[in-house]
C-alpha cells in the first residue's frame, strides 16, 4: 500500500500519541517546504537560462542593456527601475565626477531625464557610490543596485522592490549578473572585430581613391547619406551602422578598371562603358564569401548599387524589392553625390536640377519610398553635404 499510493509513513492508532502526531506533521511540512523551494529554484533557474538567451542575442550595447533590464523586471517582478551607462567612468574607481547618462527607466523613473549633471542628483547617489567603491552589486533591503562592467563598458541597473528580496531571488539575480558580465565581454570582442573590419574597409577605399578622381569625401558623404536614409526607412540600429561602414566599398570594383576608362575626361564610348559596368560584379566577387558582416554587406552594395527599380540596371537587371535594401539606398545616395560633385567628365549640377532629376526617377531608377523620404528630408542631406564638402 505504501508503494501503490505514494505514502511515506504509516502510524497505527495504538502508537500515535499527541507528541508523535505533532512531530510527524512538522516533519511533513518541512519536507513539503523543501520540495517547494527546490521547485521554485528549478523554475527560477529556467527563467535565468531563458532570460540569458534573450539578452545574449543582442550584440549592441544599448540593445543588450535594455533587453537585460526587461529580463530583470520579469525575474523578480519589480516596477520602478533605472538603467545607467557608466562606460565613461570606467577608470573612476571610487568617485564619479561628471554627468551620468541614463539609457532607460520604468515605473516612477520612466520620465527621468536622459542626463544628470552630477551623480549627486540621482535619487540613489549614496548607493551608487558605495557600489562603485566596492566594485560589486548591492542587494540589500528594498533598494537593489546591480553593477556590471567589462573592459570597455559599465552599466548599472537600479531597482526598487516592494520589500527585501528573498534569498532565492538574490541568488537568481547574482547568477544572471554573472551572465551579463559575460555578455558585456562578448560585446567588447564584437566591437574589436568590427573595428578590424572597418580598418580593412578604410584601407580598401584608399586604394580606390588613389586610382580615381573621386575624393575621400565622396565615400564619406555617401556613407552618411546611406546611414540617414536607412534610419528614415526604419532599419534597425545595427543595420544602420552596417550600411554606414560598408557603403564606402560600393565602388571597390573600380580597382579592376583600366585608367584609360576610369579617368577618361569625357563621355565613354560603347566599349568603354561596357568595361566600366563590370566594376559592380567585380566588386561583389572581391568581397563575397568572407562571413564577416561588413564585408558581406559591402559585397551586396557593390554588386547592386547600379541596379534600377524598373529592371534596366546592371549587372543582373533586378527589379523592385529584388534589389536588396542596402543596394537601393546606396544607389540613391551615390547618384545624389555624383550629380552634386565635379568629375573629370562633368561639372556639378545645380541643386534644383538634382532634386528634379531624383524626383523624376522615382519608380524608374530609385525606390519610390526612398525618394519620398529623401525629398521630405532634403535639408538634412544638404547639411551632410555642407559638412563634408570638397576642398577647392
Amino acid at each position: 500500500m505504501i508503494r501503490d499510493y505514494d505514502i511515506n509513513d504509516y502510524k497505527a492508532k495504538t502508537e500515535l500519541t499527541a507528541q508523535k502526531l505533532y512531530t510527524t506533521t512538522l516533519t511533513a511540512l518541512r519536507a513539503y517546504e523543501h520540495i517547494m523551494i527546490l521547485e521554485r529554484s528549478k523554475v527560477g533557474m529556467e527563467q535565468v537560462v531563458t532570460a540569458t538567451k534573450n539578452v545574449m542575442d543582442k550584440l549592441g550595447f544599448a540593445a543588450f542593456t535594455k533587453a537585460a533590464l526587461e529580463q530583470i523586471i520579469t525575474l523578480i517582478n519589480v516596477t520602478d527601475t533605472m538603467l545607467l551607462d557608466l562606460s565613461d567612468h570606467l577608470y573612476e574607481s571610487t568617485k564619479l565626477t561628471t554627468h551620468i547618462r541614463t539609457l532607460g527607466g520604468t515605473g516612477r523613473f520612466s520620465n527621468e531625464q536622459s542626463h544628470f549633471n552630477s551623480p549627486s542628483d540621482l535619487p540613489f547617489s549614496d548607493l551608487l557610490h558605495r557600489s562603485i567603491a566596492q566594485g560589486e552589486s548591492i542587494l540589500e533591503g528594498d533598494e537593489i543596485l546591480i553593477y556590471c562592467r567589462s573592459e570597455h563598458y559599465a552599466v548599472v541597473f537600479y531597482l526598487e522592490a516592494e520589500g527585501a528580496l528573498a534569498d532565492l531571488d538574490k541568488h537568481l539575480l547574482e547568477v544572471f549578473t554573472e551572465n551579463l558580465v559575460v555578455g558585456l565581454k562578448n560585446i567588447d570582442l564584437n566591437d574589436q572585430m568590427k573595428s578590424s573590419q572597418r580598418e580593412v574597409i578604410y584601407r580598401l577605399t584608399e586604394v580606390v581613391e588613389s586610382r580615381s578622381n573621386e575624393t575621400g569625401f565622396h565615400v564619406k558623404r555617401v556613407a552618411r547619406y546611406c546611414e540617414l536614409l536607412a534610419k528614415l526607412y526604419g532599419l534597425s540600429e545595427e543595420q544602420c551602422e552596417t550600411i554606414l561602414f560598408a557603403s564606402p566599398l560600393h565602388d571597390i570594383g573600380k580597382v579592376g578598371i583600366p585608367d584609360r576608362v576610369l579617368n577618361k575626361p569625357g563621355k565613354l564610348d560603347e566599349e568603354e562603358w561596357s568595361v566600366m559596368q563590370t566594376h559592380a560584379q567585380c566588386g561583389e566577387n572581391m568581397l563575397a564569401g568572407s562571413d564577416l558582416t561588413l564585408l558581406d554587406a559591402g559585397a551586396t552594395i557593390a554588386g547592386t548599387h547600379h541596379e534600377r527599380w524598373d529592371g534596366t540596371g546592371y549587372p543582373n537587371g533586378l527589379t523592385g524589392t529584388q534589389i536588396p535594401i542596402y543596394g537601393r539606398i546606396c544607389a540613391l545616395a551615390d547618384i545624389f553625390d555624383a550629380l552634386c560633385s565635379k568629375r573629370c567628365y562633368k561639372e556639378p549640377w545645380d541643386l534644383d536640377k538634382v532634386f528634379e532629376y531624383i524626383e523624376s526617377e522615382s519608380g524608374k531608377f530609385f525606390d519610390p519610398t526612398l525618394v519620398k523620404l529623401f525629398l521630405d528630408n532634403r535639408e538634412r542631406f544638404l547639411a551632410i553635404k555642407e559638412e563634408l564638402r570638397d576642398e577647392d
